[in-house]
């Protein structure tokens, strides 16, 4: 069996809970980066083939959710990369993103944790939903590369954004 390559971007709540996740897990090479917590490199990161972006997206009244750290973790990514996004973000971000970031491969998976109980709910999710975009040709989605996660379901992102809210 092949080692796959994950890579996490903000090992805070979301990232950490899913980095611990992730080390229970056999066959799989995990690369770590946190900027504010000076951990790993994206140089790391970028040897990984899925990256999960888990940085924070501050909120705004005036101005929304701040997606810079988002576009900056995407942003520096080299390669063609199968992107998760877990950090919050609104109904249509993600097929904007993949507008932008169109060497990429976006998905959204979010999740549906508690800060009391982010482990246990990471180890033992509710329920683990992936949403992808429209991307030209993603005809064969690369479902097989999420089968090291709880059984998930696969669905468009502006659907599965909205189950978030």
């Amino acid at each position: 069996m092949e080692t796959r390559q994950i890579g996490i971007v903000g090992v805070g709540m979301v990232g950490g809970a899913l980095q611990r996740y992730f080390e229970q897990q056999q066959n799989l090479q995990l690369f770590l980066f946190d900027k504010g917590k000076n951990l790993g490199s994206i140089e790391e990161v970028n040897k990984a083939h899925i990256v999960f972006i888990c940085v924070p997206t501050p909120y705004n009244e005036t101005r929304g959710f701040d997606l810079s750290f988002v576009e900056e973790s995407i942003g520096n990514l080299k390669g063609e990369k199968n992107v998760v996004i877990k950090s919050t973000v609104l109904p249509g971000t993600t097929e904007m993103l993949q507008k932008k970031y169109s060497q990429h491969t976006l998905f959204f998976n979010p999740e549906f944790l508690t800060e009391s109980s982010a482990e246990n709910d990471t180890l033992f999710p509710c329920r683990q939903i992936i949403g992808y975009t429209k991307k030209p040709n993603q005809n064969n989605l690369p479902i097989r590369s999420f089968d090291f996660l709880h059984e998930h379901r696969m669905k468009q992102p502006c659907q599965q954004q909205k189950l978030k809210w």
